[in-house]
């Protein structure tokens, strides 16, 4: 017999694949942001929460794996989907290669050092301007297709 949780798991599923079909755009942007912001504060959670570190520069390996997003497709014409892996691959990487020497700290000394990476990545990316194009940002190309279809594209 079916549990009664795992019959609102998939009712909750099912809402949140139809969903996309009931809303305006807006809401589906709303919810896409929404989700968005989730999974990051899932990962601080992780971090802050349950280990009790006071990180402060988390969304910096967000933001390393946005711009290596950017930078591939306005850069090299490289796909989205292409992007992905690449991005959240080296993402993973700055954050290990980071994270190994500075979780060995503890308290202070461990919140001023992911304060000091999340502002060092922020200044190497202000200033490779000729890659990321420094404060002026990127302008990623524009992609084929109704509004509606790309508010589901990102929400999926």
């Amino acid at each position: 017999m079916i549990s009664k949780k795992l019959l609102l798991f998939i009712g909750f599923i099912v809402i949140l694949i139809v969903l996309p079909f009931l809303v305006s755009g807006y809401w589906l942007r709303v919810l896409t942001q929404t989700f968005l912001f989730a999974a990051i504060a899932t990962g601080s959670n992780i971090i802050i929460g349950f280990t009790g570190y006071p990180a402060f520069g988390n969304i910096a390996f967000f933001g390393v794996g946005a711009y290596v997003t950017g930078v591939l497709m306005t850069n090299y014409s490289f796909s989205f989907f292409t992007t992905l892996p690449i991005a959240s691959l080296f993402g993973i990487l700055i954050a290990t290669l980071l994270g190994l020497p500075i979780l060995r700290l503890k308290g202070h000394y461990f919140a001023i050092a992911t304060v000091g990476v999340m502002e060092t990545i922020k200044e190497i990316v202000d200033n490779m301007t000729e890659i990321t194009g420094g404060g002026l940002g990127l302008t990623l190309p524009i992609m084929q297709g109704e509004p509606e279809y790309i508010y589901k594209f990102f929400y999926y």
